[in-house]
């Protein structure tokens, strides 16, 4: 009988075809030959001795899923051997072998060979699993790395000291990533975890998240880098007040490095990352250049003291030294992604790979942004709030101490007497 979750199962993923190697073994390869495979509706009589085909159309959606990849001994049927393959309405495999012999498979996956003749594998040993090893690996590291990010983002949305114009940055930076994290895992996991449908639906959305937050990045280091080249060598702090136009040019910047997604749906997100990391390594260049001239001495008085504010100078030289560090981890992952995205290698162990390259990245966000700097400030915050003993003030010399006790006015009289 049909059913809603009925399925044309395809063995390669989207925009491969099967090429065949020695040994009756196939592969797939890059190719977009168009499955060529009729969908019936059969009444069955007996056993299965007679069947009758009706006349109305059904229409079932194709899914990429290969039951019999770990299978060495699959069936194999084609058309070039003479075999009639057909899907039923239920979603199974009907073939006609010699014209006479009937065999229906539930088992199966339909494939088009680069000579465009259509190739079906039939399983023996059926791979039952419909969240398996490999969609669990991806799911649990996707999950780790969005408990880091969430963490990070909390921390630098509520905690007072935190809580400025970088820390709102990194937030953005550490939420975006986590939703998209999610959104790029399930789109890798496919018809095991979400729906057929909804997956190039899916994919691309957490592409623009995973995008957005790397936009983040770029403006952190974009701080960072102005701060030294501009606001601490005239005495200023960053108020981000009256400022329209420069908020108008970056919602407008951001649209535009967003278009890559819509022209290049398969390469969009690795040419926006990319042109993002790209004026990264300027910035962070810039922000290295203008600290050498800080430190070295072109800004001090003729008095001997300096003018530049040390403390903000540092925490900025920190600031950056994390950018740096991430920019370097983040770009070693990404451009592993990048080759596996270009050269279509997304089956299999190299789809474990895609997603942990943005779940390694991930979860260096929250290693160096709650982990490496801010933790004893992030502990001491909450701590303090939770209406235990006021670490901050143990930390400026003013708890816990011993005063001594007022002299009471019978202690005076007696030491009067």
């Amino acid at each position: 009988m049909y059913s809603e979750k009925a399925r044309i199962r395809k063995c390669c993923p989207p925009g491969q075809m099967i090429q065949p190697r020695d040994n009756f073994r196939y592969e797939c390869v890059p190719g977009s030959r168009e499955l060529q495979i009729e969908t019936i509706e059969a009444q069955f009589y007996g056993n299965n001795e007679c069947v009758e085909v009706t006349g109305e159309q059904v229409v079932l959606p194709v899914e990429s899923q290969d039951l019999c990849e770990s299978d060495p001994n699959a069936l194999m049927y084609s058309a070039d051997q003479g075999d009639e393959l057909f899907v039923l309405q239920n979603g199974s495999l009907l073939v006609l072998e010699l014209g006479s012999l009937v065999s229906v498979f539930d088992s199966y996956c339909v494939e088009m060979t680069s000579d465009a003749q259509l190739l079906a594998k039939v399983c023996e040993h059926v791979r039952i699993d419909r969240v398996g090893v490999t969609e669990f690996f991806m799911l649990f590291g996707s999950l780790l790395s969005v408990m880091a990010l969430l963490f990070t983002a909390l921390c630098y949305s509520f905690v007072p000291k935190l809580k400025d114009t970088f820390g709102y940055l990194i937030a953005v930076h550490a939420g975006t990533f986590a939703i998209g994290t999610i959104l790029f895992g399930l789109a890798r996991c496919g018809g095991r975890c979400i729906d057929q449908g909804h997956v190039d639906f899916t994919e691309m959305v957490s592409n623009a998240l995973l995008g957005s937050s790397v936009f983040a990045f770029f403006l952190m280091n974009v701080y960072n880098a102005m701060y030294v080249a501009y606001y601490i060598p005239n005495g200023l702090e960053y108020e981000n007040k009256n400022k329209r136009d420069m908020y108008a040019f970056l919602a407008v910047l951001y649209c535009i490095t967003l278009i890559p997604l819509f022209l290049f749906p398969k390469g969009g997100l690795i040419c926006i990352v990319f042109l993002y990391f790209g004026a990264i390594v300027v910035a962070l260049i810039l922000s290295a250049y203008y600290t050498r001239r800080l430190t070295s001495g072109i800004y001090l008085q003729i008095s001997g003291q300096t003018k530049i504010n040390q403390t903000r100078l540092n925490d900025i030289n920190g600031q950056r030294c994390l950018c740096l560090l991430e920019t370097v981890a983040a770009l070693v992952c990404w451009i592993v992604l990048a080759g596996l995205i270009l050269f279509s290698c997304m089956t299999g162990w190299a789809r474990i790979v895609a997603v942990y390259c943005v779940v390694v990245h991930g979860i260096v966000i929250g290693v160096l942004f709650v982990a490496g700097q801010q933790r004893w400030i992030i502990l001491r915050e909450c701590w303090s709030n939770s209406g235990s003993v006021d670490l901050r003030a143990v930390e400026n010399g003013v708890e816990m101490k011993t005063f001594a006790k007022p002299r009471t006015l019978i202690e005076e009289t007696e030491d009067g007497a």
